[in-house]
């Protein structure tokens, strides 16, 4: 049987994660920028919405950084789940809002939108 370098199995397999979290992650983006811009009545206050979460997104693109190493930091202080609760943490954040996803409409309404 061949030697099998683990070290570049690990390289391998992190850098398809990163891949893979980064194409659902510009994916989101660009869906979620769909459903608000659908969800404004016509002639609505479509640029307020756009600025709103626009602004929403970048508080938040601000804020998660100290939130996930504060996290981390207590988890492993504290010795949570061998100071691994982060983890658990976020693991539970991305199913709860995979699962308020769904709650989306599957159809929306066409429509016309005047120029």
């Amino acid at each position: 049987m061949p030697h099998v370098n683990l070290h570049g199995l690990r390289y391998v397999f992190v850098l398809l994660v990163q891949v893979h979290q980064l194409t659902f992650t510009f994916c989101g983006t660009g869906s979620l920028q769909v459903v608000l811009v659908e969800n404004v009545p016509e002639n609505g206050p479509l640029g307020t919405v756009n600025g709103i979460a626009q602004m929403l997104g970048s508080g938040m693109r601000s804020i998660a950084p100290t939130f996930a190493s504060s996290l981390f930091s207590i988890s492993l202080q504290r010795g949570l789940a061998g100071g691994n609760m982060v983890y658990y943490i976020l693991l539970a954040m991305t199913f709860v809002s995979s699962r308020l996803s769904l709650m989306l409409p599957k159809h929306v309404k066409a429509k016309r939108r005047s120029t």
